[in-house]
């Protein structure tokens, strides 16, 4: 093969590389927030740090809390940055109101959300008010079976 035909291949190649990640921007992205309950705010310096998603319609987000054996669908991963000095994680980030079905595509038990996705965290305050980074990384699914994969990034 000569270098005058090496370029339109070459070019071709470029052009289809190029477009590939346009692939699954059309996906429309859940809505997401963060705030604190002071309700459940008491004399030890606890605070409920809440994760909520609107999901689009049709679409389901996996949840944390399942493990599949052979791969599976990715759980959501959430991850915190603190002040160690100043605030501490106290007991288990929890789903609230996930879904548990039989996955048989990937024969294991999952969790998942449907129309809102809420994620709490309770922390112990030491010192003044509570100050976390986060982020959550999660897989998002059409009526079609079409999944991808979004990252949220929040502070409070």
């Amino acid at each position: 093969m000569n270098s005058r035909m090496l370029t339109p291949i070459f070019l071709i190649c470029l052009i289809v590389l190029r477009a590939v990640p346009a692939i699954g921007q059309d996906t429309p992205e859940p809505t997401w927030g963060v705030e604190t309950i002071s309700s459940v705010t008491d004399s030890s310096g606890t605070v409920e740090l809440r994760i909520h998603a609107e999901i689009p319609e049709g679409y389901h987000i996996y949840s944390i809390g399942y493990e599949c054996p052979n791969g599976g669908p990715l759980a959501a991963k959430i991850g915190f940055t603190i002040d160690s000095a100043l605030v501490k994680k106290s007991g288990a980030l929890v789903a609230f109101q996930d879904v548990e079905i039989y996955d048989d595509i990937f024969e294991c038990t999952i969790r998942e959300f449907h129309g809102k996705a809420q994620f709490r965290q309770r922390f112990k305050v030491k010192s003044g008010k509570l100050k976390v980074k986060g982020t959550v990384d999660y897989q998002m699914c059409a009526p079609s079976g079409r999944c991808t994969l979004h990252t949220y990034t929040f502070e409070i």
